[in-house]
């Protein structure tokens, strides 16, 4: 039922966009054949086409096919040199619109069960108030869940299980994915409230953490550590001493970076420059490294990185509600975005345990 609102309601924002898609048909049906406007009035079309993929094949069909009625008209009078150009660009305007809008319906399905299944994890929790609660049952906190869970399902299943330990869980809601693939989960954070709201799972041990840089586990402890989301940890220096001093040989550290040599960096670092200089602010902790910087000093610590996956492409905050999110993530995926670790706004990394008798 949610769903064919949502396509009602795509579909009714659609409609402006079809308009002008009608207008500039007739403006180019109006230009006269043969004057240099002709073909540039028909390029105008890409701007409503792409725009009204947004909403699914359902919602942009009428765009998709309205541009049909421009290439009849041209099969009908016009010469063979217009019809195989705008043969072609009609194509090609009618084929990326199909793909982006079949991919806006793969993302928009892929999140809305994403979002689902939080919103039943949340009701099991002692309390809901939580930031990250609240976070991810928006639907810029669903892509970037499914995301982080599809990452997550992707390197543990190739790891034994063993023990992980959740640095910076806050209530646990990644805590689904570590403990389908862990003997043991241990999750950490620095709010009680969070810690204390996590539901109740005989394979998981929630402990509240205080903001020394260490990590309350002896040597080579556990098998993986995981810190999802949590710069103010994973940031740090003592984090990645941390990682290695608890890590089994073998072990291995699956964390995001926040890379500052992204758009989303370059944006967040002019509007440290326009705040009022001593103020702290939450943005401080995020995009203080490149991607490159930030495997550079994991190498120096003594890992190797051997997965790594770009996301959070989509311009819009983390707990934005716009029906775009499903439009950023579709492009994203379409145009292989998450494979440009170098320049993505953010980059989830498997960095293994480099050990001596492994190295030689």
């Amino acid at each position: 039922m949610q769903s064919r609102q949502g396509a009602a309601q795509a579909a009714l924002q659609g409609l402006p966009l079809l308009i002008i898609e009608a207008a500039i048909l007739a403006l180019h049906f109006t230009v006269t054949r043969g004057s240099a406007w002709h073909e540039p009035v028909l390029l105008l079309l890409a701007f409503p086409v792409l725009l009204a993929t947004a909403g699914g094949v359902r919602a942009a069909a009428p765009a998709l096919v309205l541009p049909a009625v421009a290439l009849a008209d041209d099969v009908a009078n016009g010469g063979t040199a217009e019809i195989v150009f705008e043969m072609l660009f009609l194509l090609a305007l009618t084929t990326t619109g199909f793909l982006i809008a079949r991919g806006v319906d793969v993302e928009r399905a892929r999140n809305d069960r994403v979002l689902a299944a939080t919103r039943e994890r949340t009701a099991r929790l002692k309390d809901t108030s939580g930031l990250w609660q609240n976070v991810a049952l928006t639907r810029m906190g669903a892509y970037t869940t499914s995301v982080e869970e599809a990452f997550l399902d992707e390197a543990l299943r190739a790891r034994p299980g063993g023990i992980v330990v959740d640095v910076g869980a806050a209530g646990g809601r990644l805590e689904h994915v570590l403990i389908r693939h862990a003997d043991h989960v241990i999750a950490t954070d620095l709010d009680r409230n969070e810690v204390y709201a996590m539901a109740d799972d005989s394979k998981l041990t929630p402990v509240v953490v205080g903001e020394l840089p260490v990590l309350p586990l002896r040597d080579d402890a556990v098998d993986t550590v995981v810190s999802i989301q949590a710069p103010a940890a994973s940031d740090k220096a003592w984090f990645r001493e941390e990682c290695r001093r608890v890590l089994r040989p073998g072990g291995a550290v699956l964390v995001t970076l926040y890379n500052a040599r992204s758009y989303k960096g370059l944006l967040t670092r002019i509007r440290r420059r326009f705040r009022r200089s001593g103020t702290p602010h939450w943005d401080d902790l995020y995009y203080q490294l490149s991607s490159t910087e930030h495997l550079r000093l994991w190498r120096e610590a003594g890992f190797q990185p051997s997965r790594i996956r770009g996301y959070y492409w989509p311009p819009l905050s983390r707990q934005s509600e716009s029906t775009w999110v499903a439009a950023g993530s579709a492009i994203e995926r379409l145009l292989g975005l998450r494979s440009l670790a170098g320049i993505s706004p953010c980059v989830l990394v498997e960095l293994r345990r480099v050990d001596q008798t492994s190295q030689t």
